[in-house]
């Protein structure tokens, strides 16, 4: 029943988010309908709907036993094999720490699966934009090599060099060119993997340097509380609980007590009384088998809590190199923006085209230097955004403040 549920939600949803073109939100928003994150959720639900073990008893055993095939001389026995001290409240400790995991890890999956979509979106955004400026790049470079073509048939003293130079930087955009449009068909085949054969309609508004700076202040160097490490938390914990439910077994002291039944002696009025009797045998304290397996999972826990720690430190060190990439690339990003706002090479290149007769190579000349800023920017830009999107992997946690600055859209829940 859930399942069908589940497909039937899952197909409106699908047949609602496949007409009209893709957005940036509509894309990041679709996580929740990833198949791989509905699969694990269809998991859990059969997890949490399991009923736990019976408690105080592991198990119980039924025996009989004919005598020279006269059912006259058969015996019952009913044995049960009781858990052992404590071993019920460890086993449910346990149990409920396994589904709080596995619910943890789908929250961490969702997380992972919308900074998937995040990072295919900048890589489409910025190969776009980079096609646009190659090919506005090429059209610059092919006048200029048709100017010096000129030139070259018309002027004995033209250095050729400069020819050469140009047809080379031809041909190494051509080559861009051919490069950028392979990594954008494979880009466009992961979209259209996820959200079907739709027209894509990404766009991005403008970054706000304030606003992500006071984000990087924000990255505190003390990541102890960032959700990133829970895994390696909710780890140390499972096997603290899992160390104690094993070690509960080991407590197993009544290995089983039984009912025994005897007919033939319930069938004779002088042992009447001998046919029913009690049983139970014990498992000696002193003597076990487990030891060297319990310090076995106690080493694995040691393991697990050095585990936590070397990655603590890992994000430390990975914050701190951060903070200071993203300070850099915003003060790269500060100088561009100011030097396309303030539009010297633009205003050289209209004042330029308006006086007559001008030496056209010196045009071209500005327009190369405009287009060489304008890739700069596109690429400072969204390195920063990735270096946000980083961030999110080491926060472990969809922040409202990040996602909006990054692409300008709400925060994504389950």
């Amino acid at each position: 029943m859930m399942r069908s549920l589940i497909f039937s939600i899952s197909f409106f949803f699908c047949f609602v988010l496949m007409s009209g073109d893709l957005t940036v939100e509509e894309f990041l928003r679709s996580s929740e309908l990833d198949h791989r994150l509905m699969r694990r959720k269809e998991v859990f639900e059969v997890q949490s709907s399991s009923k736990a073990d019976t408690p105080v008893l592991r198990s119980m055993e039924f025996r009989t036993r004919i005598e020279e095939f006269d059912f006259k001389k058969t015996r019952y026995e009913l044995r049960f094999y009781p858990r052992g001290f404590g071993e019920t409240v460890a086993a449910s400790r346990y149990r409920k720490e396994d589904h709080k995991q596995t619910a943890m890890n789908i929250a961490l999956y969702f997380d992972k699966t919308v900074r998937r979509r995040a990072s295919l979106i900048l890589d489409y955004l910025e190969v776009d934009l980079l096609i646009k400026n190659n090919e506005k790049m090429l059209e610059v470079v092919k006048d200029r090599v048709s100017i010096l073509r000129q030139r070259n048939s018309h002027d004995m003293d033209f250095d050729v060099t400069a020819l050469i130079e140009a047809e080379n930087k031809l041909a190494n955009l051509r080559l861009d060119a051919v490069t950028l449009e392979e990594s954008m068909e494979r880009i466009k085949f992961r979209i259209h993997q996820i959200a079907g054969n739709r027209n894509i309609n990404f766009c991005l508004t403008p970054i706000d340097a304030g606003e992500i700076e006071k984000i990087v202040d924000k990255m505190d160097l003390d990541v102890d509380e960032t959700n990133a490490l829970n895994p390696y938390r909710q780890a140390i914990v499972a096997e603290n609980f899992r160390y104690e439910y094993e070690r509960s077994k080991s407590r197993r002291y009544v290995k089983h007590f039984s009912v025994r039944y005897d007919l033939d002696d319930f069938l004779d009025d002088r042992k009447h009384r001998e046919a029913f009797a009690l049983s139970a045998s014990f498992n000696l304290p002193f003597v076990s088998s487990d030891r060297e397996r319990l310090s076995r999972m106690k080493a694995r826990i040691v393991r697990k809590e050095f585990d936590y720690i070397e990655e603590r430190e890992r994000y430390q060190e990975e914050v701190f190199a951060l903070k200071s990439v993203m300070r850099r690339l915003l003060g790269h990003y500060r100088i561009l923006t100011q030097r396309k706002n303030e539009g010297s090479a633009e205003l050289s290149l209209n004042r330029y085209l308006s006086v007559e007769g001008l030496n056209p190579e010196t045009l071209l000349s500005i327009r190369e230097h405009i287009l060489q800023s304008e890739k700069k920017l596109i690429e400072t830009e969204i390195r920063i955004r990735k270096r946000l999107l980083r961030f999110i992997d080491i926060n472990g946690e969809m922040s409202h403040d990040i996602l909006k600055a990054v692409f300008g859209v709400e925060n994504v829940r389950i």
